[in-house]
């Protein structure tokens, strides 16, 4: 008699990392024991272990920048999204993707025939199940097509699942009664969680939102520090960029430390440095408020920003650049002031009141 022993899958998938070029701009050009993730344009890959590598053209015969959306589908269902659909589709499915997934996913496929158990090993948070997203992830739709229940930050802290960010870190900021974990003990639950399934997915997604940020972040930047925006609406544009940067960071910044400093660097030496129109100093102004007090604190005493401002401006000048640095002062000054105060009051036209409160505090590196 033929014994034939079963096979484990686990298919771990890492979003938004593929084959690139090296650089400085590639976290891993140069990093030591990356392998099998360190795969570069123009190189033969390197196997890693025993196993092989296919490095595989995410157009899919389609024109356009591949998205996140039905690249996804293609990968849970098997079916060449993009060509079905006519065109790529970023961020989450829509109809006609999510048609494929329900009729095509991976686990449905797996469960009609007979294949099993079979199981997604990330954890969902309580706010999925107490205010449900109206738009999905493929790999939930691909989840629910096949009947399957998701597992709950409850498996999280039994060691039955591991969340998308899987130190915990993202969860305990948030206020969950979490311990954070290392890599070798999420790799533990997982490798567990393979063992008892025929079939396990696990989806990294951190590496996705990294790449969509440096998609959002330069419109942006470039909203505050253009130098020539039309006068009639620079002011508020460039309020609602320090705004949306505000919540970017207070969003992601726990996940990405180095994204606050960096994006401060940038607005600093827009502010400092010679020969920029005042337009850009007071969106770098703008800016440094929508990363915090300290950043503003930074730029603006520290980093001698308020210095070449007032050298710039004659005494008892108005205008934009005047009233974001007496505003950024108020912020950085008023231990108490948060930041929807200081929205009210970038977006006020007056500042007289505040320049008279604050001229105490600041006429050592402000002279106005």
């Amino acid at each position: 008699m033929l014994f034939i022993a079963l096979m484990s899958v686990l298919l771990f998938f890492i979003d938004g990392l593929g084959i690139g070029k090296r650089g400085p701009f590639n976290p891993f050009d140069k990093l030591e024991s990356a392998e099998p993730l360190a795969v570069f344009q123009d190189e033969e890959p390197q196997p890693y272990l025993e196993g092989i590598v296919v490095a595989t053209d995410p157009c899919l015969g389609v024109e356009g920048r591949p998205q996140s959306a039905s690249g996804q589908t293609t990968i849970l269902t098997g079916v060449n999204a993009p060509a079905a659909i006519g065109h790529h589709k970023q961020g989450f499915p829509n109809k006609a993707l999510l048609e494929i997934i329900r009729e095509h996913s991976i686990f449905r496929q797996l469960v009609t025939a007979g294949v099993g158990p079979v199981t997604f090993a990330n954890a969902y948070s309580k706010r999925f199940f107490e205010e449900r997203p109206r738009w999905v992830s493929a790999t939930t739709a691909a989840v629910e097509a096949a009947g399957l229940s998701f597992r709950t930050i409850v498996d999280l802290k039994n060691g039955a699942a591991i969340f998308q960010d899987f130190t915990n870190r993202v969860l305990i900021e948030r206020g969950e009664d979490l311990d954070e974990r290392s890599a070798t003990e999420a790799a533990t639950i997982l490798a567990t969680l393979a063992a008892e399934n025929r079939f396990t997915l696990y989806e990294y997604f951190p590496n996705h939102l990294f790449n969509q940020l440096h998609q959002i972040l330069p419109p942006i930047l470039s909203t505050l520090l253009h130098s020539s925006l039309p006068p009639s609406h620079a002011t508020h544009l460039r309020t609602s960029a320090s705004q949306t940067l505000s919540r970017l960071l207070t969003q992601h910044s726990t996940t990405y430390p180095s994204l606050s400093p960096r994006i401060m660097k940038t607005l600093l030496l827009a502010l400092i440095s010679p020969a920029k129109s005042k337009g850009t100093r007071e969106g770098a102004i703008r800016g440094l408020i929508g990363v915090g007090k300290e950043a503003v604190r930074k730029g603006l005493v520290e980093g001698g920003g308020a210095k070449v401002v007032g050298s710039e401006c004659v005494p008892g000048e108005r205008g934009p650049l005047v009233d974001a640095v007496i505003v950024s002062s108020f912020y950085c000054f008023s231990p108490e002031a948060g930041y929807a105060d200081i929205l009210l009051r970038m977006r006020s036209m007056s500042c007289s009141g505040h320049r008279t409160c604050l001229k105490p505090l600041i006429k050592k590196w402000w002279h106005n």
